[in-house]
């Protein structure tokens, strides 16, 4: 009978140390997920309006906010820190934060890049350039102007050149060894293999290699329908655009997202790929292309052949022209931001003498001008005591009261009449009245 006893205490022994273990082993595993780099940043460009701080409010979930200001301006910080907490899709739990620097759409606080992209950081650095597709007419000239400040800043890095060559063999790999969720899936189900990973990539591609992992974002997608009632945009306008950005991310390696604040559209998808090209967590989205307001392209899915598809569609627009001469600005556009013109008050004697044009005009009824004469320097101020009214009444004392004015102006210095303009024209009128009852 104790015997009996002594076993089962042993084996609820057994039952309880297996427990420990696999509480254990699930606290390890959890813990190891959890020690994953924090140095992971994000570096946001573009101009301003872009809809940069508010993309970010939706990345960041605007529950996480810091701001580091960097010197100050006028539309806010030159240079802008937040940083959203990186979660585990499946279990929710916190992995790691990622930082974000937001720096301003003024080329010339580029400088300021170095607080944020520095050379020790380089390798755990993602770059998102962000474009505003409502002013579809810039979209290429900005992403020419950031990259090109990109490249700028990590070539006064100096980083030497093994670090380099290791960071862009990185990008050609992952771009070469890209595989489709979609696809993976199918492969998988019928047994086949990966045909195309390890083959050498098209003369287009990563042709101008930053070492980088680059992002285009095209914001404010909502407003696509609004842009083409308003400048008469066709689909093959829209098709000329993306051809336009996807080849010059080809040409970068970039990945490609059309997003929608407003609407909250691909925000999460953003997110979601940011995090998985950062920590190299699992992303099942594939690309879409159908709709044009929510264009999605992950690097190292596109193409020349698949772009060269949107060329089917253009039937009076030439696919090789430049980009401005298709893509024009819109003339609303250039005269909101003309300058305002100058407007230059009359001199005082100037004005005095455009009004004693109109007052010695003949009046209505009265058959003739003002009897006034011309003012001299030397005899103004004698004329315009000398002068009877006429027929003109109180006409022509408003006649001789502006040559007055005019006389004083132009006696000694040239400095204006020192009398009380009203109390002369009143004296001057008491004066008529009491010839007139004469």
């Amino acid at each position: 009978m104790s015997a009996v006893k002594q076993g089962s205490v042993e084996e609820s022994s057994q039952s309880q140390q297996s427990l420990w273990s696999t509480i254990l082993n699930e606290v390890s595993e959890s813990s190891a997920r959890c020690r994953m780099p924090s140095s992971k940043t994000l570096i946001v460009l573009g101009e301003v309006n872009s809809g940069k701080s508010v993309l970010v409010d939706k990345l960041c979930e605007s529950s996480h906010t810091q701001n580091v200001v960097a010197g100050q301006h006028l539309s806010g910080c030159c240079l802008e820190y937040r940083y959203f907490d990186v979660r585990d899709e499946e279990t929710d739990d916190w992995l790691s934060r990622m930082g974000v620097w937001i720096l301003d759409g003024v080329v010339n606080h580029s400088s300021l890049l170095e607080f944020a992209l520095k050379k020790d950081s380089l390798r755990n650095t993602l770059a998102l350039v962000v474009v505003d597709l409502s002013k579809p007419w810039d979209v290429i000239e900005s992403l020419k102007r950031w990259t090109r400040v990109l490249s700028e800043h990590v070539d006064s890095l100096q980083l030497p050149p093994k670090d380099m060559a290791e960071m862009e063999k990185a990008l050609v790999d992952q771009f070469r060894n890209y595989v489709d969720p979609d696809v993976a899936m199918d492969t998988t189900s019928v047994g086949g293999d990966k045909e195309d990973m390890g083959l050498p990539l098209d003369a287009s591609v990563l042709t101008n290699n930053l070492g980088i992992p680059i992002i285009v974002v095209g914001t404010k997608s909502d407003q696509l329908p609004q842009v083409e009632k308003e400048r008469g945009f066709k689909d093959e306008h829209h098709d000329f655009i993306q051809q336009h950005i996807r080849r010059f991310c080809l040409r970068h390696g970039a990945s490609l997202v059309y997003t929608s604040s407003k609407e909250d559209r691909n925000c999460e998808i953003l997110q979601k790929y940011i995090v998985h090209r950062a920590y190299g967590l699992s992303f099942k989205t594939s690309a879409t292309v159908v709709e044009r307001d929510a264009i999605f392209i992950p690097s190292g899915w596109d193409s020349e052949k698949k772009i060269s598809i949107l060329s089917e569609h253009m039937k009076t627009i030439d696919d090789t022209a430049e980009f401005s001469e298709v893509i024009q600005p819109a003339a609303v556009q250039t005269q909101s931001t003309a300058e305002p013109k100058e407007v230059w008050a009359d001199d005082d004697q100037m004005f005095l003498q455009t009004l004693q044009v109109f007052a010695q005009k003949p009046t209505k009824g009265s058959g003739q001008a003002p009897r006034t004469q011309q003012t001299t320097t030397s005899d103004s101020k004698k004329a315009a005591v000398k002068t009877e009214p006429g027929e003109g009444g109180k006409e022509t004392v408003l006649a001789n009261f502006f040559n007055s004015l005019l006389a004083k102006g132009r006696t000694g210095s040239g400095k204006p009449p020192t009398k009380d303009a009203a109390a002369e024209y009143d004296k001057m009128s008491a004066k008529t009245d009491r010839r007139s009852q004469q």
